[in-house]
């Protein structure tokens, strides 16, 4: 049985996003079979797969807008700037903090995501994180 289409695919937490396209193989029997963004392993939450001849629509599909969210843990510092890290720094939270301070809080992000750089994947080499703009100014 031949299958063309787009699946949407729920990502649990713990699976890399080539691991979906391994089982959807193994249950279709299709080699063509690719997605439209990679998650991090950590990461769960809504993945596009196309299906055979589907998967001449990925280059269009991968270009759309995304909206993601995520949850933080104030007072913590670990090596790596995520929950995967070693605790490097505790400190107590300033009980004033508010949601209009925190907007003005330059944020640190990764330089590594689930994507694959120089024959390792970003997740796996723990770089430096890189300092940004204010949050909102796009820098």
């Amino acid at each position: 049985m031949q299958f063309d289409g787009i699946l949407l695919v729920d990502k649990p937490q713990g699976m890399t996003s080539h691991d979906v396209v391994d089982v959807l193989r193994k249950v279709t029997g299709l080699r063509r079979i690719g997605h439209t963004g990679t998650l991090d392993p950590r990461a769960t939450g809504l993945l596009v797969m196309c299906l055979g001849q589907a998967t001449r629509l990925s280059q269009y599909l991968s270009g759309l807008d995304k909206t993601y969210e995520g949850a933080m843990q104030l007072g913590v510092t670990t090596r790596s700037h995520d929950l995967d890290g070693e605790v490097v720094e505790e400190r107590p939270v300033d009980p004033g903090l508010t949601r209009e301070s925190l907007q003005t809080v330059q944020p640190l992000y990764r330089r590594y995501s689930a994507g694959p750089a120089h024959g390792q994947r970003h997740q796996d080499r723990r770089e430096a994180p890189v300092q940004t703009g204010p949050a909102g100014t796009g820098d």
